[in-house]
């Protein structure tokens, strides 16, 4: 499965295992995640995309407009607490 830009994944490997991401970008052999806090929109973490998992496609164009963290935290959160977009989710 090819993960690609606006793709919730959950990283399988390293100091993040387990841990909920947003795709960044995604480039040739590596993948840019954020999650609003730990590691955020400024500074994306660079990972091989053979490290992740997707786990779902965001509802909406995440990344057409300027993401901000806190707003990335929210969405991420949500996301981890099972609300969908007509919760008041994503």
């Amino acid at each position: 499965m090819t993960v690609s830009a606006a793709d919730i994944v959950r990283c399988t490997c390293g100091r993040d295992e387990g841990r909920l991401f947003l795709v960044m970008d995604a480039g040739d052999g590596y993948v840019l995640l954020a999650d609003g806090k730990h590691r955020r929109v400024e500074n994306p973490k660079r990972k091989n995309p053979k490290h992740v998992r997707k786990v779902a496609r965001c509802g909406r164009a995440a990344l057409s407009e300027p993401l901000t963290n806190k707003a990335l935290y929210r969405m991420m959160a949500a996301f981890a607490a099972g609300k969908s977009e007509d919760q008041g989710g994503m």
